[in-house]
């Protein structure tokens, strides 16, 4: 949850600072600006002190670690479980942002403002739902969180596809965010928790 926090803190700033340089200086300044922003995080990986972590087992090799990797994968079901709702959610749940410019674009007086804005949404949405997900996750098992997560997508996605009214794309960009983030983190954690120490 904290590093999709992280990613989704940077998606909604970023989106809304690109739609209106965009505007301004056109699409190459922003690619010139992210291409520039990389210059701290090579600065910072350039000065990371890793500590090695050392181990009395003995090493193993990449194809023989990675062949006991797929075997254990394939005789976990709770793995499958993880992977199967994953698959099952993000692959339909994806089309959403690939159709995002497209819906912006007809939206009245739509453009990269508009994008930037829908894109922000989903971004502080997923934020905030990364702040309740604590006391969800008290109230609610996590199949159950997943579900409702799905469904609230679900509606989400019924908006964005009949709706033209801005603010009402918002919130409901909004709402894809936290359940974004709600089946993210909740699968994610399923899939760690099917794994062995």
């Amino acid at each position: 949850a904290l590093n999709s926090l992280g990613v989704n803190v940077a998606r909604a700033i970023g989106p809304a600072v690109a739609g209106l340089i965009v505007s301004v200086a056109g699409t190459g300044a922003v690619f010139a600006l992210n291409a520039v922003s990389y210059t701290g995080v090579i600065w910072v990986l350039t000065r990371w002190q890793r500590e090695s972590i050392v181990s009395e087992l003995p090493t193993e090799r990449f194809v023989g670690s990675l062949r006991a990797g797929i075997r254990y994968a394939r005789h976990a079901p709770a793995l499958h479980a993880a992977v199967i709702r994953g698959t099952g959610f993000f692959l339909f749940a994806s089309a959403a942002w690939a159709l995002l410019p497209l819906i912006a674009r007809r939206l009245p007086g739509g453009g990269p403002e508009t994008f930037g804005l829908l894109v922000a949404s989903i971004g502080v949405g997923a934020v905030c739902g990364a702040f309740l997900l604590p006391r969800l996750r008290a109230m609610l098992s996590r199949d159950a969180l997943v579900a409702g997560a799905t469904a609230a997508y679900a509606v989400a996605m019924v908006a964005l596809g009949n709706f033209s009214n801005l603010a009402l794309l918002c919130g409901a960009m909004a709402l894809s965010g936290v359940a974004w983030i709600t089946v993210l983190s909740s699968l994610q954690v399923a899939a760690q928790m099917a794994l062995p120490n």
